[in-house]
């Protein structure tokens, strides 16, 4: 299970600006420790069917690549508000495991009402095979350069991360904070951090927790309009 809390930063210089201060190690906040684990780039695309039967169920199937390694998630939202994103989360590898993951929730979806793949496309293929593969089109595609940092509370604490995120099909960016809570461990430490980022930031951040799936299809729509 997954539990988070985002920021949407104003700008490309907030985010460096926050980068540039967590990079000295040492004490974040009273009583908190924080240690970089690292930088990455990940290329997200979010399959869904023809009617968007997944999203409309508050699920999302991605096709993940983080240093070249390749993975499938099947994302399922169990609380979604103005604070908190709770949602089960499933990563698996290519194989038969992601297939039958894959085929389960087609087998919930009306396939009468979808249209098949006109094409062929292989790397899918490859994941699912073909019967399952031609139900699902390309909904959105997300490009994140990531730094991930842990922020420490004796054995405890949470993970940070600070995502500059493009959408290549808009040219559209956004700069953002997550905030996820280790393993079961409790939110408060998640809170604690949320609530520290927002009064250092001020009106530079803002919660938000909205689905960056969503935030990618309306970028689409806006340029498609524009053109």
């Amino acid at each position: 299970m997954e539990v988070e809390t985002r920021l949407e930063l104003s700008s490309a210089k907030v985010l460096d600006d926050l980068k540039n201060y967590l990079g000295t190690p040492g004490f974040f906040m009273d009583g908190y420790l924080i240690e970089k684990r690292g930088e990455t780039c990940i290329r997200d695309v979010y399959l869904d069917t023809s009617r968007r039967h997944f999203g409309a169920r508050g699920r999302a199937m991605r096709i993940r690549t983080r240093d070249g390694q390749l993975v499938v998630s099947f994302k399922e939202d169990l609380k979604l508000d103005s604070s908190w994103a709770i949602r089960e989360d499933i990563e698996l590898p290519p194989g038969i495991r992601a297939r039958e993951k894959a085929a389960s929730w087609l087998a919930e979806v009306n396939l009468a009402e979808c249209v098949p793949h006109e094409g062929e496309t292989r790397q899918f293929n490859q994941i699912f095979g073909q019967e399952i593969a031609k139900w699902l089109h390309v909904l959105v595609e997300i490009v994140t350069n990531r730094t991930t940092y842990r922020i420490a509370a004796g054995n405890e604490g949470c993970l940070l991360a600070l995502d500059a995120v493009f959408y290549p099909e808009s040219g559209q960016r956004s700069f953002l904070v997550e905030i996820e809570a280790l393993g079961n461990q409790s939110t408060d430490h998640v809170r604690k951090v949320r609530d520290w980022l927002l009064q250092m930031l001020g009106s530079s951040a803002r919660p938000d927790v909205g689905s960056k799936v969503k935030r990618g299809i309306r970028f689409r729509e806006l340029a498609q309009r524009g053109n």
